[in-house]
């Protein structure tokens, strides 16, 4: 009488497991990646208001910038609300008057962010604005606008 294989062999459960194994090695840094760019836009989303009125002002007065002061000045500063998870409301999250740059810094306390912050720079032309953006968060973790 023939007798009929049931179940795997060691190898065959050995290579399943080494695959498994190569996968997990590469999934997890690259889901660690993901989870930080995520919580990261926010920090997007609080500056957008300030860099939205940069882009207006560049866009009025033809392409050219000069420092702001006063009254427009405090309305362009970015507000993080108290509740934001990620966007430090207890640091400085500024426009800076000189060049147009608006910084917002990271909530590192229990949060699992690199301690630093993102900073746009806008280049003003007849064109339009565009954003330089930079940091002292690593840049892999750079919002792409």
């Amino acid at each position: 009488m023939k007798k009929v294989q049931q179940g795997f062999t060691l190898i065959e459960l050995m290579i399943v497991v080494a695959i498994i194994g190569i996968l997990a090695a590469v999934a997890i840094p690259a889901y660690t990646d993901y989870t930080i760019k995520s919580k990261l836009s926010e920090l997007t989303s609080v500056t957008s208001p300030a860099r939205t009125a940069v882009g207006v002002y560049c866009s009025d007065v033809g392409g050219t910038w000069a420092a702001l002061t006063g009254a427009s000045l405090a309305a362009a500063q970015p507000t993080v609300p108290a509740a934001a998870k990620y966007a430090d409301p207890a640091v400085a999250n500024t426009f800076t008057s000189a060049g147009g740059v608006v910084t917002a810094t990271t909530k590192t306390t229990g949060t699992g962010l690199p301690a630093g912050n993102i900073t746009w720079t806008p280049a003003c032309s007849a064109a339009g604005t565009t954003w330089t953006v930079g940091g002292s968060i690593p840049s892999k973790y750079w919002p792409k606008s």
